[in-house]
């Protein structure tokens, strides 16, 4: 699952990986979901695979998955910044 995100291929739709990825929900996904977060991809104008990714992560709910999440509060994009500390304070 997390090798079809890796290529970048047109041809494989990452939002459909991630809802994948969020029925299985696997600590496993989290470094995976980490790459998703930092990547750019220009045609994601609205960051939805970074908001889909930081709301997987938090459902994983590992410390791992969480040290993806405060990572995200110092992210160059405002509104990703922004979840990720609505998610880290709602944590604690």
């Amino acid at each position: 699952m997390s090798f079809a995100l890796d290529l970048r291929n047109a041809h494989v739709q990452p939002g459909d990986v991630l809802l994948t990825l969020g029925r299985i929900q696997s600590a496993e996904s989290v470094p995976v979901l980490e790459r998703v977060l930092k990547w750019h991809p220009e045609w994601d104008e609205f960051h939805d695979l970074a908001f889909k990714a930081l709301a997987l992560l938090a459902r994983i709910d590992t410390d791992a998955a969480w040290q993806v999440i405060e990572s995200a509060a110092e992210d160059d994009r405002g509104r990703v910044r922004e979840i990720a500390n609505s998610l880290l304070d709602g944590r604690r």
